[in-house]
């Protein structure tokens, strides 16, 4: 196995395969961490309660979820930084715990573009912007993946969180354009986005500017779907696609697979 010539930024690991013909058990969990979740000797505790549990349930891979604002399930954190010890501790305490029983390391980024508030008014706390609904109304927090306010902040934390070397990590269900618990006038699920940027740039992928108030008008319109709603839908899948490879880019830059 060859080392890559940049060793200041890239890791050399092989490539994590799923075993074949075989039944993989994979455990989701939240392991409390220090201090936000209790002291040292507690989370220690309860890792090594994971490892009995792992063993005797002959679980395959731990998949743990991460990226997530204490006190909430349902919202990112604020930036790297603030989780820069949890992901320490990660790194060079669960991570080789399990590589000690043969268990896979895996992440699952609970948060990217958030969930939902949950009635919090959380806009102050982010340093990005945010989804906007069908009534024009924003998210109280949740992220517009076409921000670049917010790429560059969530930029950050992929890349925090990569650098642990998980086998996978994977992506919840917050990364989606509906359902941000947003509440409506009429009651109605609330969908996304129309902000300025999407808008924007929907209007260079249809050569003709729209309103929010005529792209929701064609989406909601009964019958066949019209054009601008093939157009339009088309659109998001397009941009939705392209922000999945953007996030899919920035855990590359810290693996080397030989």
């Amino acid at each position: 196995m060859k080392r890559h010539e940049n060793r200041s930024k890239n890791i050399t690991m092989k490539a994590y395969k799923l075993p074949k013909d075989k039944v993989t058990y994979n455990y989701r969990y939240f392991l409390p961490y220090a201090p936000e979740w209790g002291d040292e000797k507690f989370c220690n505790q309860r890792l090594e309660e994971l490892l009995v549990f792992c063993k005797d349930a002959k679980i395959d891979a731990v998949q743990f979820f991460v990226n997530t604002l204490p006190g909430t399930y349902y919202m990112p954190s604020h930036d790297a930084e603030e989780q820069r010890y949890w992901s320490e501790w990660m790194k060079n305490a669960v991570k080789p715990a399990l590589a000690k029983i043969n268990v896979s390391y895996q992440l699952n980024l609970q948060m990217i573009l958030g969930a939902s508030s949950c009635g919090l008014d959380m806009r102050d706390e982010y340093e990005w912007d945010f989804l906007v609904n069908q009534y024009g109304d924003e998210s109280l927090g949740c992220a517009c993946p076409l921000s670049v306010k917010f790429r560059n902040v969530m930029g950050e934390m992929l890349k925090l969180w990569a650098s642990t070397t998980p086998d996978i990590i994977w992506i919840d269900d917050d990364f989606r354009m509906h359902n941000h618990g947003l509440g409506t006038p009429r009651g109605d699920c609330d969908f996304y986005c129309y902000c300025k940027t999407h808008l924007s740039e929907f209007a260079k992928f249809a050569g003709k500017e729209y309103t929010r108030e005529e792209l929701v008008s064609e989406v909601l319109k009964p019958g066949e779907p019209s054009e601008l709603r093939i157009q339009w839908m088309d659109f998001l899948g397009q941009t939705m696609t392209e922000s999945a490879a953007w996030m899919n880019r920035h855990p590359r830059q810290f693996f080397y697979v030989a």
